[in-house]
């Protein structure tokens, strides 16, 4: 477990941030002269949408209709927007938060590129949180610190020093020098531990998948740097394993899980992660599902921080800022670029070569349903996420049941890889 001191850099990982820096800014550069020069554009399509949708919402409504596609329905604006702002929504394919059109308006304004090195930017911020949440050196009892485990300590301590006092000396010597290889790290183990941790850190910072994900404009990183940085402050507070009440660190991290969620909403499942950690202690039912203090805190402030940029978003640009985001993923059904388990049956049930019964069954029904494939996805993903949480084992619990939700996800582009190799990546901290 890492403590709330401050971590310097080494060197070494300080060149690596370096070096992953100057090979996202030449990727950069070189998709900007593919793109010119080339029939096979370098940058993604979801990056087009992106500035398409910065220069609809700064232009206001009505301009920018000489976009292929552009969707007149989404133009529709809320309580508060009006003739001097547009939605992004008027252009087709749209499926994000508001916000991030507002975070790509520099696009339009400075410079066509500037999402990109913002995208890149939070991917090294990914590789410099991977380095933080992993311990600097740790000894032998620390490694795998879990409630049950220190109770076991506490208990074999207590022994120790009952042991010690009725010992004879020569005796006491001998519990004394195995007390002390016990509490002290291994010959190397630091070091080794360090070396680990860089190599971790360096398995995104240059891996290919995050590389050309970032360079070509994918918004991903931008959200896997909110879960991790939601993810070490939970990690680095000084009482994580008390569940009194949330201390400043925490409520910091329930704050950008909320955001997270806003972007993207599948972060959810990581609250049940926190849940269970918070109430893993509690003796009731209802606390040990997180109904405790802590547990009602952090859900006040996740939540409540989701609601209120979610209303404001709401506020400005209307339904579209709900459907678009949240409600369209609810019954999408993309049997094209998927990577999916579902994606034959997908493909099979939109087929017009299919024809069923005018009065198909139930089972048929149910297969047919676009919700259907939630069930396995999110029992899996979100029990998982609790019952690891509940064993004290936060990181773990964040990782693997990032990789459950993607596999079982209906719908997995290239995007999807970067969440499981982070998925993965942080397993590694255990």
């Amino acid at each position: 477990m890492i403590s709330s001191r401050t971590r310097s850099i080494s060197p070494t990982f300080l060149k690596a941030l370096i070096g992953s820096s100057i090979v996202h800014l030449g990727l950069i550069a070189y998709g900007t002269y593919q793109d010119a020069h080339s029939s096979v554009k370098y940058t993604d399509v979801d990056y087009v949408v992106f500035s398409d949708a910065a220069r609809m919402m700064w232009t206001g409504p009505g301009v920018g209709s000489e976009i292929a596609g552009q969707d007149k329905d989404g133009s529709s604006q809320g309580l508060w927007g009006g003739s001097w702002l547009g939605s992004p929504y008027t252009r087709s394919t749209y499926r994000y938060t508001p916000l991030l059109a507002v975070l790509m308006l520099p696009n339009y304004l400075v410079h066509p590129a500037f999402g990109k090195i913002v995208f890149s930017a939070c991917d090294v911020l990914i590789g410099y949180l991977l380095y933080l949440l992993f311990p600097p050196s740790c000894s032998v009892q620390t490694w795998s610190s879990t409630p049950a485990n220190d109770e076991r300590h506490r208990n074999e301590s207590t022994i120790l020093t009952t042991d010690e006092t009725n010992s004879s000396s020569g005796q006491t010597g001998i519990i004394n020098n195995n007390k002390k290889s016990a509490n002290s790290p291994r010959k190397g183990f630091s070091s080794n531990l360090e070396s680990s941790t860089i190599w971790i850190s360096a398995l995104w910072l240059f891996n290919p998948v995050p590389l050309n994900i970032s360079t070509r404009g994918s918004s991903e990183s931008l959200l896997g740097a909110l879960i991790l940085t939601s993810l070490y402050l939970f990690e680095s507070s000084p009482n994580l394993f008390s569940a009194s009440s949330l201390t400043r660190s925490q409520a910091w991290a329930s704050v950008a899980l909320g955001l997270a969620v806003h972007l993207k909403i599948y972060p959810v499942l990581y609250a049940f992660a926190v849940l269970g950690f918070l109430g893993r202690n509690e003796r009731t039912i209802l606390g040990r599902l997180g109904v405790c203090r802590g547990g009602i805190e952090f859900g006040v402030i996740s939540a409540g921080t989701f609601g209120f940029v979610t209303l404001g978003c709401w506020l400005i640009w209307g339904y579209p800022a709900i459907y678009h985001p949240y409600l369209y993923h609810l019954t999408r059904l993309d049997h094209r670029h998927n990577f999916s388990p579902y994606f034959y049956p997908i493909y099979l049930l939109s087929s017009t070569n299919l024809s069923f019964s005018s009065n198909p069954s139930a089972l048929i029904k149910l297969l047919r349903s676009s919700l259907t494939s939630f069930v396995p996805q999110l029992g899996l993903s979100f029990g998982l996420s609790w019952w690891l949480g509940s064993r004290g084992e936060m990181a773990l619990a964040w990782g693997l049941g990032t990789m459950a939700f993607v596999c079982f996800n209906k719908v997995i582009t290239s995007q999807y890889f970067i969440c499981w190799i982070l998925g993965e990546l942080v397993s590694d901290y255990r």
